[in-house]
């Protein structure tokens, strides 16, 4: 083997040590902080990364997150700045030993100091999401999300500026998941509100459900753990243990622990069903996608829909590969109809799996409540990569129509690629540029 394949072989192998020890060391720090607090920590690596979650516990006060959430940059900037400063006085020679010093800071060191930035779903999110907590429990995490959004959207405009695209591209990504996550948010602090009018006959002359509702209604999870345990524990039948148990399961979902919501709902007596817009967004965090869809259909075609269950809907859906049920379904019941834009990204959720026919359906629903430029011209490339050229003109006539004026987005998208040798697009493009 020669000295320079030995070279890039080492460099290689060097590069994916440094890479693995530093996100197993920042995971780490996550999970043992967290097994501290009576946590039971499971570690996930993956090719973007890493992700400690937690299998069951205790509820944790916002403090105890912001310790677990510092913890894993901790770790990074103790490692790395050791480095940092060999990597400044030193200058190795050797060039592999110089790259491995190199390296070993900008992972620790570099993705600590990036990793505490106050955007969600970094660290430095997280942190700021329990301190809002603190002030406001009810709508903490989303007001973190709008500050979120505006470090996001600074960011950007410098990446922008400096011409930085790919970094300009990850902001774009971490800009519109906190754009979902307080839709989320809001969305279950009115479901909570809901949930609150709909309990207020039953707790008029009832002291613990009526503080059990309000505590629900500011999404105080612990409260709510609070009032359901003396619910159970003072219950004298069936009906009144089930509404405990049932608040108990809203406790522990509102604290993210999902294993503790759904042992709740196991308990109830089964005289009464769980709110299956709950239960299906507790299968959802537990991984049962296809239980989860379903469960959260029947919400919905109870009338009890919404961002809140339509967005799991979605995401279930997705997780599911049921786009094609889904489909069907929608199309059996003309009477129940789904928000935009959950149409929206069950189309795109389709889509980029590779199922445009299916993607084409839910396009053309979203185009019929909307009449959007944006529908219509993703449709044209649902078609575009089906090969019906003769449709995908038609729905980018339509986009045309309805407003679409980027003649950019039309040269670029790679998704018409296709239509680019047809005879008939210079003339469609040259309606952009008139």
């Amino acid at each position: 083997m020669s000295t320079e394949v030995l070279r890039v072989w080492t460099t290689l192998l060097l590069t994916i040590a440094v890479i693995f020890q530093g996100v197993y060391l920042h995971e780490l720090g996550h999970a043992l902080t967290g097994r501290a607090f009576g946590l039971e920590p499971r570690i996930e690596l993956t090719a973007l990364g890493g992700l400690t979650w937690w299998k069951a516990g205790g509820s944790l006060s916002p403090w105890r997150r912001i310790l677990i959430s510092a913890a894993g940059p901790a770790v990074g900037l103790i490692l790395g700045a050791p480095a940092l400063l060999a990597d400044a006085l030193l200058e190795p020679a050797d060039p592999i030993l110089a790259y491995t010093l190199w390296l070993f800071w900008w992972v620790n060191f570099g993705w600590a100091i990036f990793n505490l930035l106050p955007m969600m779903p970094l660290d430095g999110g997280n942190i700021m999401s329990a301190f809002f907590e603190l002030i406001s429990p009810r709508k903490g995490r989303r007001y973190a999300r709008y500050a979120s959004m505006a470090v996001i959207g600074a960011i950007l405009l410098i990446a922008l500026g400096f011409e930085q695209y790919f970094l300009a591209a990850f902001m774009a990504f971490f800009g519109f998941g906190n754009y979902q996550g307080a839709r989320a948010e809001l969305a279950l602090e009115r479901r909570t509100e809901t949930l609150t009018r709909r309990a207020d006959a039953r707790s008029e002359e009832d002291p613990l459900l009526r503080a059990a509702y309000a505590a629900l209604e500011v999404g105080d999870g612990q409260a709510v753990l609070a009032v359901a345990t003396q619910l159970i524990e003072s219950a004298s039948d069936e009906t009144r243990r089930d509404e405990g148990w049932h608040l108990l399961a809203w406790g522990h979902f509102l604290l993210e622990e999902i294993s503790e919501a759904r042992a709740a709902l196991d308990a109830m007596s089964g005289e009464r069903d769980p709110d299956p817009g709950l239960e299906g967004a507790i299968e959802l965090r537990l991984g049962d996608a296809e239980v989860a869809r379903e469960l959260l259909w029947q919400s919905i075609l109870l009338g009890h829909g919404g961002s809140f269950v339509e967005e799991r809907f979605a995401d279930a859906t997705a997780k599911s590969a049921s786009w094609a049920a889904v489909l069907e379904t929608l199309r059996a019941e003309e009477e129940v109809s789904l928000e935009p834009f959950t149409l929206a990204r069950l189309q795109a959720s389709a889509f980029f799996a590779g199922e445009h026919a299916l993607a084409l359906g839910f396009g053309e629903r979203l185009w019929g409540l909307t009449g959007s430029a944006l529908a219509a011209f993703n449709n044209a490339c649902s078609l575009a990569r089906m090969g019906d050229a003769e449709r995908a003109f038609e729905w980018l006539d339509r986009s045309i129509e309805a407003g679409l004026d980027d003649v950019k987005l039309l040269d670029e998208d790679e998704d018409l690629e296709a239509l680019r040798s047809d005879p008939r697009w210079e003339p469609l493009r040259a309606t952009l540029e008139e």
